[in-house]
C-alpha cells in the first residue's frame, strides 16, 4: 500500500507541475502579443 502511496505523491506532482504549465501559457496566450506569433 505504500508503493501506491509514494506512486501518488508522485503522479500528484506532475500534475500540479502540468496544471501550473497549462495555467501560465493560457496566461500568455490572453495577451496581444503572443497572439501574432502562432
Amino acid at each position: 500500500v505504500s508503493v501506491l502511496f509514494e506512486e501518488n505523491k508522485l503522479l500528484d506532482e506532475e500534475n500540479k507541475r502540468l496544471l501550473r504549465r497549462c495555467y501560465r501559457e493560457r496566461n500568455q496566450q490572453g495577451s496581444p502579443s503572443s497572439h501574432s506569433s502562432k
